[in-house]
């Protein structure tokens, strides 16, 4: 992937294993301001009703970001948390956000 994508852009997109499982959908980006990057992604199921699921995805353990999908490795690799998405500090989980 060439050149900058929109962040909403990225919403929706299928979260694939190397071994073409789809395993969730990107919900929302999180993205730290001081490092100016993304943080994190935070995930939705795969059906349409389906809602937020208790795990982000750490940049860190993304293996590629392409045009129609995000590659991790294997699903373990989406961390679980139970946080908020409202603020920009690391929590216990080690993603980004506050404790509820």
């Amino acid at each position: 992937m060439n050149g900058l994508t929109a962040v909403r852009g990225l919403t929706t997109l299928p979260v694939v294993t190397l071994g073409g499982d789809a395993v969730a959908h990107v919900k929302d980006t999180v993205f730290d301001p001081e490092a100016g990057r993304i943080a994190s992604f935070t995930l939705t199921g795969r059906t349409l009703l389906s809602g937020p699921l208790p795990r982000d995805l750490p940049w860190a353990a993304v293996h590629c970001l392409g045009r129609h999908a995000v590659m991790v490795r294997d699903e373990e690799r989406c961390a679980r948390c139970r946080c908020r998405w409202r603020a920009v500090t690391p929590c216990a989980g080690g993603c980004w956000g506050r404790m509820s």
